[in-house]
Order: C-alpha cells, then sequence, then structure tokens
C-alpha cells in the first residue's frame, strides 16, 4: 500500500449518466443543451478536450448509445460501461469504478454540468493527486463530490463506509483528506428540476 503522500496523475474521466431523475422527470443525459447537442454530449466534448479518456457509465448503456450515436460518433477516446443492478447511488457507483481502475486516479462527473468548461476540469487535472486523497471544487453555498478527482486508495476506506451502510458523499467524505478548489456557483450548477433549465435558456 502507498502512503498518502504518492501522487499520480488522473487518468481517466468518468461521467455518471442515464439515470432517471424524479425531479427532472426524464433522463438528464438526453436532455437538450441550449448550445446544441445534449447535456451528455456537452460533458463529453469539454472532458474530451483535457485528452484524457472518458468513461460514461450507466445503467442505461445501450438507450445512451442509440440516442446519442451520431452526436457523440466523432469522440474516439469515449468508452461506454454498463452499471449492472442493483444500483445506488453516486457513491455506490465510485466503489465499482475503482474497481474496474484499480490503479487509476478517477476525475468524476455528474452529467447535468451544462456550465462546466474544460478550462475547469484542466484546474483539477493540473496537479497530481495523492493516492488517499479527493480534489474537488466548491463554490460559495456548498461543495460538489461529483466534480471531482478521487485517488485510488481510498477504495479500502470507501468499501468500509458501504458495508457500513453509509451512501451518501456527504457522510463519506468528512473522514477523507481533501483538496478544495474555488469556482463561481453559475459554473458548478446542476439541471436537477424543470426550473433549473429555464434559467439556461439564452
Amino acid at each position: 500500500m502507498c502512503d498518502n503522500n504518492t501522487v499520480l496523475p488522473i487518468g481517466r474521466i468518468v461521467i455518471l449518466c442515464g439515470g432517471l431523475s424524479r425531479r427532472m422527470g426524464r433522463d438528464k443525459a438526453l436532455i437538450p443543451h441550449p448550445r446544441g447537442g445534449t447535456l451528455l454530449g456537452h460533458l463529453c466534448r469539454a472532458a474530451t478536450s483535457t485528452g484524457l479518456p472518458v468513461v460514461t457509465y450507466s445503467r442505461l448503456e445501450q438507450r445512451l448509445q442509440d440516442h446519442t450515436a451520431t452526436e457523440l460518433a466523432a469522440i474516439p477516446q469515449l468508452q461506454w460501461l454498463l452499471e449492472m443492478p442493483p444500483c445506488g447511488g453516486p457513491l455506490l457507483a465510485l466503489a465499482r469504478l475503482q474497481r474496474h481502475f484499480p490503479a487509476e486516479a478517477l476525475l468524476l462527473l455528474a452529467c447535468d454540468l451544462p456550465r462546466l468548461t474544460t478550462t475547469l476540469l484542466l484546474r483539477l487535472l493540473a496537479e497530481p493527486l495523492p493516492r488517499r486523497a479527493v480534489r474537488l471544487y466548491r463554490d460559495a453555498h456548498r461543495w460538489h463530490p461529483l466534480v471531482g478527482a478521487y485517488g485510488p486508495d481510498l477504495q479500502p476506506d470507501l468499501e468500509a463506509a458501504l458495508a457500513r451502510g453509509v451512501r451518501s458523499f456527504k457522510s463519506w467524505l468528512p473522514g477523507v483528506a481533501v483538496e478544495w478548489l474555488q469556482a463561481e456557483p453559475q459554473w458548478l450548477m446542476n439541471c436537477n428540476s424543470p426550473v433549473d433549465l429555464l434559467a439556461l435558456r439564452p
């Protein structure tokens, strides 16, 4: 086991997508983006512009591929990865992704970030990450666990937390070493409801 001071570059970006949002009432990944395409397409383009391989992680893998084949066909470094049931939210998804990519630091993103830019992603990637640390954005109001990087040596602690019934980042992250980056709230906004979509209109 490497100590907490050992660092490594972030190796991969994973976009969590394809869920059936109760508040939105439909799959957020496939919602049209104001600048064209879908919310998922926007994130894929921003993520691949960093030069890293990008994975979309969803229980609706085939549906997403069918709906976005034309939009995303020109992105060669995009990989589709199926989330197997039972699905238990983003914290469980992170644990499964760490099992799938055990030696890599992962940059984890929600699919509903319509204003996230490549520049903000590059700030997360600018420095190597301690293997037992997290690097997250926060704004004046809250922190954003789904705009952040996670070191591979967090996996034992995460697995133990899941075994205790922990299912939220809010409950798990207080015991983890976190490096914070600041950003203005508008760049980190989520689209969680139809009201949020109205705020995106030009």
